[in-house]
């Protein structure tokens, strides 16, 4: 037996013999809170998962997507699933928004 496993099993004794429950053979208490926990459906993300998409597009389409995106306030994001929302794609308003405001 190596040094360390004979002192784990010293702190493990020792543990053992000053804790009540052990000592007694009597099954600890579980902590009591009057905190319910939240319904798992609270705690899930709403929003659908994300994942990137990168595709090569003309220079000139990147240009005009930033311009457009200068003069309106809005992310390439919000441009692109808005034009794709247009051509029939299901895409919430919710999900258009820009994360980041």
């Amino acid at each position: 037996m190596s040094g360390k496993s004979k002192q784990l099993d010293g702190l493990l004794q020792r543990a053992m013999s000053t804790s009540p429950a052990v000592a007694a053979n009597k099954p600890a208490a579980k902590p009591t809170s009057n905190v319910e926990p939240a319904p798992v459906q609270a705690v899930k993300e709403l929003r659908p998962k994300e994942v990137r998409l990168q595709i090569e597009v003309p220079e000139s389409v990147r240009r005009a997507i930033k311009a457009r995106g200068a003069e309106s306030g809005e992310s390439a994001r919000e441009i692109i699933l808005r034009a794709l929302k247009q051509d029939g794609f299901d895409i919430p308003d919710e999900l258009i928004r820009d994360r980041r405001k």
